[in-house]
């Protein structure tokens, strides 16, 4: 079987940590790390990643839903948004279009 490869884009190292010591509990080892968008760009570049964990609010110039737009349309890899807020405006502008509950 194929090992999976994940990058996480997560500009707080506490939440980077969280999420990486998770995946390591479930078995996944092939795990790469950026903190902006620039970076993560990179790294889908150079590594090909089967799957991103992407926070919503990253510093610098675009935010995670900006990155996700850009990188869908370089590559078709599944983007699972990763947030401590609640917002629903930003859930819409993720894409979901249906208020929860």
């Amino acid at each position: 079987m194929k090992e999976r490869r994940i990058l996480i884009v997560e500009d707080d190292p506490n939440s980077a940590s969280y999420l990486y010591n998770q995946l390591i509990a479930l078995g996944y080892k092939r795990i790469d790390f950026a903190v902006n968008s620039a970076d993560a760009i990179d790294l889908i570049k150079e590594t090909a990643p089967d799957i991103i964990f992407m926070d919503i609010f990253l510093r610098g110039s675009k935010n995670g839903i900006e990155t996700a737009r850009e990188i869908l349309k370089l590559a078709t890899i599944p983007i699972v948004f990763v947030t401590g807020s609640s917002n629903f405006y930003l859930v819409e502008e993720a894409g979901f279009k249906e208020q929860p509950g």
